[in-house]
């Protein structure tokens, strides 16, 4: 399971919603790493193929490490939150297509007055144009089988 711990895409809250999170997993017989995913910083598009590159890198070492390439999936935290429904919205082929996704706290609407506006800024800009915002708005989007 990929871990993607929030921090409103301009920083990382790493320990509690990375670190320990994988931590409690691993406890419980559950492979678990962290996500360190880029800042997008002018370009949303980073975050989104961090985590499609994570998801091909657990299934393509999956032997090694002991874990199922069928059961990859991803946990994600506020804006992680986001990142992970992204990842489970926006995937590209079937080898960057999480299993499953779990949503804590998601920040999942770009729109105004319904979106923690630090996240908005920071993935998308100031002024992103309205089919950005509707297309990084995840609840927009259906889960493709």
């Amino acid at each position: 399971m990929g871990v993607c711990p929030g921090g409103a895409y301009g920083g990382l809250a790493i320990g509690h919603e990375g670190y320990q999170v994988a931590e409690w997993f691993a406890a419980r017989g559950f492979a678990a790493v962290v996500l360190k995913y880029t800042m997008p910083h002018g370009n949303y598009d980073l975050p989104r193929r961090d985590v499609q590159q994570a998801i091909e890198l657990v299934r393509a070492n999956a032997a090694g490490w002991g874990v199922d390439p069928a059961q990859v999936g991803v946990i994600g935290f506020s804006a992680g939150g986001h990142l992970a429904s992204t990842a489970a919205t926006h995937f590209t082929c079937d080898t960057t297509r999480p299993h499953f996704a779990v949503l804590v706290y998601p920040v999942l609407k770009m729109a105004d007055h319904f979106t923690h506006d630090g996240s908005r800024r920071t993935l998308l800009g100031d002024a992103p144009a309205e089919g950005l915002v509707a297309e990084y708005s995840t609840t927009q989007h259906r889960i493709r089988r």
